[in-house]
């Protein structure tokens, strides 16, 4: 991947994760005025989350585009374990695995 690809990546990933971790939050806060500017950020963020994912996908194909951005998965487990102290079970280990494996053999044969 050329470095503005990996750089609109780790963009994408970084407000992804951030955007699903803010649902979250909003979810389990019963504070508000917390929860309604969690939420709001949360939802105001997914015009800048798309500009961004279009930006990916002009420097890469689709089918590798869809493989790399499924790290941002792996990201909201790694969000969701440091945030919210949430269980990493065998079952949620072996899915990050799989899905950063994936992740490495497509980016490894283009």
């Amino acid at each position: 991947m050329s470095p503005h690809a990996v750089a609109f990546l780790v963009t994408f990933v970084a407000i992804t994760s951030a955007r699903q971790l803010a649902f979250k939050a909003a979810a389990t806060n019963r504070k508000g005025l917390v929860r309604s500017l969690l939420f709001g950020a949360a939802v105001m963020s997914a015009p800048i989350e798309m500009l961004v994912w279009i930006g990916f996908l002009a420097f890469v194909p689709l089918g590798q585009g869809v493989l790399a951005g499924c790290i941002a998965i792996v990201a909201v487990l790694v969000g969701g374990r440091i945030a919210f102290h949430e269980a990493l079970t065998l079952p949620r280990l072996t899915a990050a695995f799989l899905i950063t494996l994936g992740v490495a053999l497509a980016a490894g044969n283009h």
